[in-house]
């Protein structure tokens, strides 16, 4: 319930598909379709934002386990113990909590490739600046995407195809088909 316009990189009031090389479709809306943030940066005005609302952050604490019931809850970490009613496991995709919860989640593993990158001069990126672009069939079993951000693009590809283990040529393949060679 609180403005997030100070880490918003970039608003998308437009989104290009793609496939094979060629144009799909495209979305164009008077308000934000996507807006584009650095995680780290919103990660950390989550949490400077939980703190100003009256949470508790201790930094540099290893989560090692937890047990008792809901509503009282005991959390043990590398650096001290603590009581709690909830416990929110916001750790990521490999969450420890989630298995210390007995959380299974069946994932299909998936190679990714992505990158910050910069180019010399804001004219460079004038044909994506508020402009997502998806593309699908220049990756085997997958899709790329070019996401504008303050002074860069995120470059990436993602595939499902278990045995693409270098992803490398893809990526430089697209960055070409996109003219950010």
């Amino acid at each position: 319930p609180f403005d997030i316009s100070e880490v918003i990189e970039e608003e998308c009031f437009l989104v290009k598909a793609f496939v094979h090389g060629k144009p799909a479709f495209v979305v164009r809306r008077d308000y934000p379709v996507i807006s584009m943030v650095m995680r780290s940066r919103l990660d950390h005005f989550m949490v400077m934002k939980a703190a100003h609302a009256g949470a508790t952050v201790r930094e540099g604490l290893i989560f090692k386990s937890l047990s008792g019931p809901v509503g009282e809850i005991n959390v043990e970490t590398s650096g001290a113990a603590f009581k709690c009613r909830l416990i929110v496991g916001a750790d990521g995709v490999n969450s420890r909590v989630a298995r210390a919860l007995g959380v299974r989640v069946r994932r299909q593993r998936m190679n990714a490739l992505e990158g910050e990158v910069y180019y010399p001069g804001p004219a460079f990126l004038k044909n994506f600046r508020n402009t997502a672009h998806f593309d699908f069939g220049l990756v085997p079993q997958g899709y790329a995407w070019v996401f504008p951000k303050n002074g860069h693009l995120s470059v990436g590809l993602l595939t499902a195809m278990k045995k693409l283990k270098n992803m490398k040529p893809y990526f430089e393949a697209y960055l070409k088909a996109k003219n950010l060679d």
